[in-house]
């Protein structure tokens, strides 16, 4: 396996490129997936790990523990507001946003957003739960926050690239 670059991201990084997004109808339930799915396209395509933050198994798909604690008081309403969180450095409040300075990154995040974004979040939990996906690999019944290695995330994307 190719080494994997670590980039500077975390999850909130990600998950605001799609909030920023115009006329979003982004759930908390879908912002996780589209994260996921972003993760997963990075991996297979850039070499790029957008962030450190493990994704893990939930019954409803993988999820990205800091974004759906976030959001969880949204539960299926459209998310109105940026991800943020206390930087020590810059003592106040912080709303990440991804540098615009990595085009591949970039246009590869517009095409995620542009095929998966506008889906409803029932039809992005039946895509991340089909056979053979990751969660499908690792998800097991009562077992809480099992993470899905990002070999396998990374593996399965790949996959799905070679064959489009």
């Amino acid at each position: 396996m190719n080494r994997v670059q670590t980039c500077e991201y975390t999850p909130s990084h990600i998950a605001n490129f799609f909030l920023e997004q115009k006329g979003h109808k982004i759930d908390n339930l879908k912002l996780n997936k589209i994260v996921y799915i972003a993760l997963g396209f990075s991996l297979a395509l850039l070499e790029e790990d957008l962030f450190e933050e493990n994704v893990e198994a939930w019954t409803y798909g993988p999820v990205i523990p800091s974004l759906y604690h976030e959001f969880k008081d949204n539960a299926r309403e459209v998310i109105d507001r940026l991800s943020c969180f206390y930087s020590y450095t810059h003592d106040s409040l912080y709303r990440p946003k991804m540098k615009k300075d990595n085009s591949d990154l970039n246009t590869l995040m517009e095409t995620v957003y542009e095929k998966y974004g506008r889906l409803p979040s029932s039809t992005l939990v039946t895509i991340t739960h089909k056979k053979g996906t990751p969660w499908a690999q690792t998800f097991e019944d009562n077992t809480f926050r099992k993470v899905i290695e990002k070999k396998v995330i990374k593996d399965y994307y790949k996959s799905l690239t070679n064959h489009a």
